[in-house]
């Protein structure tokens, strides 16, 4: 089970950059309690054909940033209309939550000068031999929740419903 939480947490990082907008919420689907597992740290990549905006495949970098809870970070190279190359890095940090036997990785972008309140994305994890599978939450929810009690509490009565989900991405660690 615990290597079912590493592989989801690893998926989850793929999701969010480079699917559509997964749903956005202002509280995570709980606190960070489930223990990292020190097996999925390390560097990930898209097993999907994913490009970066510079062409390079996306490689992202699972860290341990606590007990509880992932540093994730994935880089690329952005060109100006100078031909000038500038590194761009993106910086996450994320923790597993579990509804019933479902796993959900909540994350959430380090805040900076643009983004200065970033609120978790969600994704469902799943194992799949030696892939993991990330499946976004869809952003088709119409509704703020201003608890997490209240957000698990509504995943938990619709994790049957087909349209919960969408934009399903695999990864492999390297």
């Amino acid at each position: 089970m615990k290597s079912r939480f590493k592989l989801l947490t690893v998926l989850f990082l793929g999701l969010i950059l480079f699917t559509g907008c997964p749903y956005e919420s202002q509280v995570p689907i709980d606190k960070p309690n489930v223990k990292i597992d020190i097996n999925w740290l390390g560097k990930w990549e898209s097993a999907d054909g994913e490009k970066n905006p510079d062409g390079s495949n996306p490689i992202y970098y699972m860290a341990k940033k606590s007990d509880f809870v992932y540093g994730l970070s994935t880089s690329y190279d952005e060109f100006d209309e100078f031909g000038t190359k500038t590194k761009v890095t993106t910086y996450y940090e994320g923790h597993v939550s579990t509804i019933g036997t479902t796993n959900f990785f909540n994350l959430k972008r380090q805040a900076d000068e643009i983004n200065t309140d970033p609120g978790y994305l969600l994704f469902k994890i799943e194992l799949a031999g030696s892939t993991a599978i990330l499946s976004e939450v869809s952003n088709c929810i119409n509704k703020n929740f201003s608890s997490s009690s209240e957000l698990k509490s509504f995943l938990e009565r619709n994790l049957n419903n087909e349209l919960l989900f969408t934009g399903t991405q695999t990864f492999f660690k390297q």
